[in-house]
């Protein structure tokens, strides 16, 4: 199975965090685990994927000034973008945890199938 160009793309344009979630995935579709832990790695993935996106739009909005920032702020401001992210992985918002769980669950059978056929000469 050839999923190691497109983990590279993922772990180089996501954070360290997604990074390692994106590695969870690697780990669980390399070793044939069952498809609830690809399925909780996918939610995962998904949520630090939201995490980073809310961060981005914040990025985008001009600080009014009306409320002074405070030594904490930019703390509390990622502890609640990361609750989001949470939130958005266990409901899946996006639908993206069930579109990348479906794609890594067909090339996991796409590859059982491969190497049944190799094995029988086909």
């Amino acid at each position: 199975m050839q999923i190691s160009g497109a983990y590279d793309m993922l772990g180089a344009s996501l954070s360290q965090g997604a990074a390692q979630k994106a590695d969870n995935i690697k780990k669980a579709v390399s070793s044939q685990s069952d498809d609830e832990k690809l399925m909780e790695s996918c939610k995962n993935l998904e949520a630090e994927f939201f995490k980073l996106m809310l961060k981005e739009m914040k990025k985008t909005v001009p600080d009014s000034g009306f409320l002074d920032k405070t030594a904490g702020h930019d703390v509390i401001q990622d502890l609640y973008y990361e609750s989001l992210g949470q939130h958005a992985g266990e409901n899946s918002p996006l639908g993206l945890a069930n579109m990348i769980y479906e794609q890594f669950k067909a090339n996991r059978v796409d590859a059982g199938t491969a190497a049944e056929n190799t094995l029988e000469g086909k």
